[in-house]
């Protein structure tokens, strides 16, 4: 391909040093000629993205690059989609290292397995494997009125596996467990205390546990008591509350005992319209801030090490320990707030947890960590608590 002279400012983005940048000429100097961008080259009257495999997995300098045309137009579009495809490229990278390296991952090779239809030795997957991930991630980052090509649709169910791994959370170890909640409990707020135990025990996500109100609780029950949800939804990227609808107590998830012998869902349904965590819901983005606040008590935790292990980890724990303790698969949905419909059996019968499911859940067996910091713990004192910049762990 005779590519043309570069023609547009550059603008530099984040890269990582692994990915080979092609330029489209060598600059002349003299003239001053200014590149199009890292990753974005010009052919004629079309832009180009352009990235080479790194050389750990076959590539480097010299290589054949890897080409997806944008066509013809605006320079800042190209640019927004050329930075969007070196993201998506980084991903692919890492996953075709950890299949070369041996990796045998039921995911993984699912995905991969994508290309067996196609006639390509066997040397050359690592290339057609990321150039039909890239085409499928354009396709999807255009999101265009016509159907995709089977070529585009191949690879856009292939990007979906491959990002859905890249978002899984690594499990949390007892001990990171133990320390991230004592950690938690001495800052002396109560949404550093109770949001990492509730997503422990319960599976629920952190946005709708942050939009928790006192009307939620309730003993649904004898002995087990539960929050409603039908009163908190997400759209829009972002979770609010809404009135409550006259169907909305079908809608519920389990609080285990363990948070009834403390006194929490007691304490909280005292707080009738209220706001559990009101300080959160002073501010402009609740449950963005909150996962911010997470973000930063892990770190003070001492959790930072592995960047999967994030407040996710916690929910995909319970979700884990709860089918070790014997809670089947359309329960632990149900708990967990996931969707029914992966098996046709799960869609029958009814589509909240039965008493006896929920009993199940309530009263199951507590993992192997020390939650001794949590009895005694004065809720209102905690709810009084302001954060304030540079707040100091208590005793620490």
């Amino acid at each position: 391909m005779n590519v043309s002279r570069i023609v547009s400012r550059h603008v530099q983005s984040d890269v990582s040093p692994d990915a080979e940048i092609i330029s489209a000429k060598k600059r002349n100097r003299k003239l001053k000629k200014r590149s199009s961008g890292l990753y974005l080259v010009r052919s004629g009257g079309i832009y180009l993205f352009q990235i080479r495999l790194p050389k750990r997995i076959g590539g480097g300098a010299g290589s054949r690059p890897i080409r997806v045309s944008l066509g013809a137009l605006p320079h800042q579009e190209a640019r927004e989609l050329a930075d969007a495809l070196a993201a998506l490229a980084r991903t692919v990278f890492k996953e075709i290292e950890k299949r070369m390296a041996g990796y045998e991952g039921p995911d993984l090779s699912h995905i991969v397995s994508g290309l067996a239809d196609e006639d390509i030795p066997a040397d050359d997957w690592p290339f057609e494997f990321a150039t039909l991930i890239l085409k499928g991630g354009l396709f999807d980052l255009r999101e265009p009125a016509r159907a995709p090509t089977p070529e585009e649709a191949k690879g856009f169910e292939m990007m979906r596996g491959l990002v859905r791994i890249g978002r899984e959370a690594s499990a949390l170890s007892n001990k990171k467990v133990e320390l991230l909640l004592k950690t938690g409990v001495q800052s002396g707020l109560l949404d550093n205390a109770m949001l990492p135990l509730l997503g422990l025990l319960t599976g629920r996500r952190l946005g709708l546990l942050v939009h928790l109100q006192g009307i939620d609780f309730r003993e649904k029950f004898e002995g087990v008591w539960v929050a409603q949800t039908g009163g908190i939804v997400y759209g829009d990227g972002i979770w609010r509350r809404v009135p409550y609808k006259t169907n909305a107590s079908v809608s519920f998830f389990v609080l285990h005992n363990f948070l009834v012998e403390i006194g929490f869902p007691q304490w909280a349904k005292e707080q009738g319209g209220e706001f559990i965590f009101k300080e959160l819901n002073r501010l402009a983005d609740p449950s963005k801030s909150a996962s911010s606040y997470m973000a930063r008590l892990f770190e003070r935790a001492g959790i930072k090490e592995v960047r999967q292990e994030v407040y996710h980890s916690l929910r995909s724990g319970f979700i884990s320990a709860s089918g070790d303790k014997g809670i089947e698969t359309r329960d632990r949905k149900l708990q967990a707030g996931h969707e029914l419909g992966a098996d046709e059996h799960e869609l029958y019968g009814f589509k909240t947890l039965t008493e006896t499911k929920a009993r199940q859940i309530a009263y199951m067996q507590l993992p192997d960590i020390d939650l001794s910091p949590y009895l005694g713990l004065d809720f209102d004192k905690l709810a009084r608590a302001e954060r304030t910049r540079g707040r100091k762990i208590k005793g620490a």
